[in-house]
């Protein structure tokens, strides 16, 4: 009986584990592998395997100061167990000792969709690393180095930093396959390590074969700056795997640093001019006026315009400028445009309207702007000289006294005002001042027999009524598509994009305002109207204008985005920064559209204008009768004489000729006694 009892107690236990090894198995999250060596100076993989359960956000590591992570992907699996269906992903990534010291990943918590789960601790043993089989150090055939082209910096100059990364060439290893640059420093404004060119040099008596970053940086400030390591993953062959048919290459990952670079940033000298506001560089300063001679109550443009090259991020302003009391001013109109190739290049425009309420000669400037030229190493002053605005009183027009009588009828008052004019009639009786009621004759239409020739509708005219359309739709359909260009608003915000990446976080605030600036522009390139959009919607809509693996980390940078404007413990704001400096390389900047240049609603002004064009197409029927009708009485009188010389005998053409004579009559009698009434009165 005593044994039954302990046959029933092991059953049941039995039985209990049956059903709690699933459930445990359900989800769980660890590392691969969990213990072994890491190779100081080369790119380790050890991925983080989720089973049975997936991410609900970013993954945050602990911070350890022993290696340095980063994510190099993902991949997705599905396994079948005693019938049972386990998903996993797992998520990959590259881990570098720093030091030799042994490397330690403590137990962390990580939200899953599932809850949150527990990451046990692992640990790793760190050894030299070695290049294949050949047993040297990355360092004997790898070298890389930055340094800066000039000795002396002074802060906010314009200085180029050089990064060159180079493999010894009797390794016969190319540097195709490399990873960009990682680099976030501190101190300094740059576009970072994007474009870079082929070179060679010799070190330690032996070849290198090299590729040579160069950017333009600045200074945000004085002192000792210490700018940190770039790194950099490369890909070497170091040996061969036998296979089948061919031999597959074995290819290891290297993790390539440079030395730090220690900057002395001098300040700038003293004696600096009044006029000097802290640019420094080389600039070109500009005034413009318009108009120079004005009445009271007329609008003056006075516009300044500072270009050149620059600690523009530094924000340079133009100094105030004086301006007489006589003068109402409008708030100026400020425009600053950064170049897209460099944040240093730009320029300032500031309008001002100036308009004066009394009239005298008005004297605007000098102005001046001074900055240091780091290239002669002193001050410069860009003087703008003195301009003389002439302002005139308001004309106004003066109108003679009336009656008394008058005053009280409006319609009398109106007639007084206007000047009295005396003149004589011409001695046939005609008033030459007024038109006559009705002109001289219309030209007659011939007879049959003798009809003015019409010639119907000339080909040159039929062809403009066809041309003229054409030529009209494609400037229409032209001035459509640039103005409302889908592509505009996208381009406007992919330089936003830009122009966030390359913010300095000094502060907590500015990497906060840098979220917000960031967040704005990237919904407005992705085209999503939502007002605060989740992780999902900017996944779902870069999904649809571009590849799964874009909106992955389009994703990503949201989920880390949300977490720094929102988290308890905000992750690090450079590490973001860098992951969207990468992301953005992917990415070109939208083109003008074209896809409004054969709208159909560009084709009715077309069709009106086409109609018109041939509803006059009647007038060049005839030129002598076109010119007649349009009162160019001179060019019709040329044309009937030129078709009289062909049909001397036809009476039509001679009555027409004789009515365009008798027009030129009338008007020149008309003018000359213009002449003399001119004469006789002036007219204000």
């Amino acid at each position: 009986m005593k044994r039954a009892s302990i046959f029933r107690l092991i059953a049941l236990i039995g039985f209990g584990f049956i059903l709690t090894v699933p459930t445990s198995w359900a989800q769980q999250v660890y590392w691969s592998p969990a213990s072994g060596t890491l190779q100081q100076g080369k790119a380790n993989r050890l991925d983080l395997h989720f089973e049975g359960c997936s991410p609900d956000g970013a993954v945050s590591l602990p911070q350890i100061a022993e290696a340095d992570f980063s994510k190099i992907g993902q991949s997705s699996s599905m396994n079948i167990f005693n019938s049972r269906v386990i998903q996993k992903l797992i998520l990959q990534f590259q881990v570098s000792p720093t030091s030799k010291a042994a490397v330690k990943i403590p137990a962390f918590s990580v939200k899953t969709n599932k809850g949150d789960l527990s990451v046990a601790e692992v640990n790793f043993d760190v050894t030299e690393a070695t290049v294949g089989n050949t047993g040297m150090k990355p360092e004997d055939i790898f070298k890389s180095e930055l340094s800066a082209t000039e000795e002396s910096i002074y802060e906010g100059q314009i200085f180029n930093l050089r990064y060159v990364l180079g493999v010894r060439q009797d390794y016969q290893n190319t540097l195709n396959d490399i990873s960009p640059p990682q680099w976030n420093p501190v101190g300094v404004v740059t576009q970072g390590f994007e474009s870079h060119r082929s070179t060679t040099f010799k070190f330690r008596n032996h070849n290198y074969a090299a590729i040579l970053f160069e950017t333009p940086a600045m200074a945000t400030r004085n002192g000792s700056i210490k700018l940190p390591k770039v790194n950099q993953t490369v890909s070497m062959v170091v040996g061969r795997r036998r296979s089948f048919i061919f031999d597959d290459p074995v290819v290891d990952n290297y993790n390539i640093s440079s030395d730090t670079l220690q900057l002395a940033i001098k300040p700038l000298p003293t004696g600096a001019p009044p006029a000097f506001n802290g640019a420094v560089g080389q600039f070109e300063f500009e005034s413009k006026i318009v108009p120079e001679i004005v009445q009271v109550g007329e609008p003056v443009t006075w516009t300044l315009k500072l270009s050149g090259t620059g600690n523009w991020p530094q924000g340079i302003g133009i100094n105030p400028r004086n301006v007489s009391a006589s003068f109402r001013s409008i708030q100026p109109d400020v425009n600053k445009e950064i170049s897209e190739e460099s944040p240093f290049e730009g320029s300032l425009t500031e309008d001002i309207v100036l308009i004066p309420t009394k009239d005298g000669d008005f004297k605007f400037g000098p102005v001046e702007f001074s900055y240091f030229n780091p290239k002669t190493d002193r001050y410069e002053t860009v003087n703008v000289p003195e301009r003389t605005i002439v302002v005139n009183p308001l004309v106004e027009i003066s109108q003679p006294n009336a009656p008394l009588s008058i005053l009280g009828n409006p319609e009398e008052q109106r007639n007084a005002s206007l000047p009295q004019l005396d003149f004589e009639l011409d001695p046939i009786g005609v008033n030459l001042l007024s038109k006559p009621i009705e002109m001289l004759s219309a030209p007659s239409v011939a007879s049959a027999a003798s009809r003015i020739p019409q010639g119907g509708i000339k080909l040159r005219f039929l062809a403009l009524s066809f041309v003229a359309p054409a030529l009209l739709w494609v400037l229409i359909a032209l001035i459509r598509s640039i103005i409302f260009d889908p592509n505009k608003a996208r381009r406007q915000a992919f330089k936003d994009l830009k122009a966030a990446s390359l913010l300095i976080d000094d502060s907590e605030a500015q990497a906060r305002a840098a979220q917000l600036y960031w967040r704005d522009a990237a919904k407005r390139f992705w085209g999503i109207e939502a007002e605060e959009p989740s992780s999902e919607d900017i996944q779902n809509a870069v999904a649809g204008k571009a590849d799964p693996a874009q909106a992955d980390r389009w994703k990503s940078l949201w989920q880390v985005s949300d977490r720094i404007l929102f988290g308890k413990r905000p992750p690090s704001f450079k590490d973001w920064q860098s992951e969207l400096r990468d992301t953005l390389r992917s990415l070109s900047k939208p083109g003008v559209s074209i896809s409004r240049l054969f709208s159909t609603k560009a084709w009715f002004a077309v069709i009106a204008f086409g109609f018109v064009l041939f509803s006059f197409s009647d007038g060049f029927s005839d030129d002598g009768l076109g010119y007649y009708n349009g009162a160019e009485f001179e060019k019709a009188e040329t044309s009937w004489k030129a078709d009289l010389e062909n049909d001397p005998y036809n009476w039509t053409l001679r009555h027409n000729l004789g009515l365009a004579s008798a027009q030129q009559e009338l008007g020149r009698s008309s003018r000359v006694l213009d002449v003399r009434i001119s004469a006789q009165y002036e007219i204000a």
